[in-house]
């Protein structure tokens, strides 16, 4: 049996125990078993063709390229936000970022949702936000591309989801 996604019912006082605690008690359950949660894809996880990682930072360093890492949640999963962690020292970089969908069968692939950014320097993020249930008969992946030759090094994708 599955736990209950909201309160089953709105207690009353008729009962050894008072309406509050009860409605406390399925609020306990529900958030508890449905609260958010977070993890990471780290640069370590990406892949590109050509890439390099930096030594001693844990980062990816792109130049004119992309890489993309496998988003491994299960079928069902709610992905509600993917915020993107980078670093450039260039203003000219044009940083690129997506959420990508393929068919496990053909792989024809989509893009469910991209952000991009240009003309900042520093430690930097870009935020997916939106709800993006995930299928059984597709492959999710995330992507980051920098379009210009500068060197833009890249941290980490923290996703926030729920389980089904």
């Amino acid at each position: 049996m599955a736990l209950p996604t909201s309160r089953d019912y709105d207690a009353t006082d008729t009962g050894p125990l008072t309406h509050t605690t009860v409605n406390n008690i399925q609020d306990c359950i529900v958030n508890g078993s449905h609260g958010s949660i977070s993890s990471y894809i780290q640069a370590r996880d990406f892949y590109a063709p050509s890439l390099s990682m930096t030594s001693g930072t844990h980062s990816l360093g792109l130049a004119g390229g992309s890489a993309e890492a496998s988003v491994n949640l299960p079928a069902g999963s709610i992905i509600t936000e993917i915020e993107f962690r980078y670093y450039t020292a260039n203003s000219s970089s044009d940083v690129a970022v997506e959420l990508r969908e393929r068919d496990a069968d053909d792989m024809t692939s989509t893009v469910l949702d991209s952000d991009s950014a240009t003309g900042s320097t520093g430690n930097l993020d870009l935020t997916l936000s939106g709800t993006f249930t995930l299928q059984s008969d597709q492959i999710y992946s995330i992507k980051i591309a920098e379009t210009v030759t500068t060197e833009v090094l890249f941290y980490r994708a923290k996703l926030t989801y729920y389980k089904p």
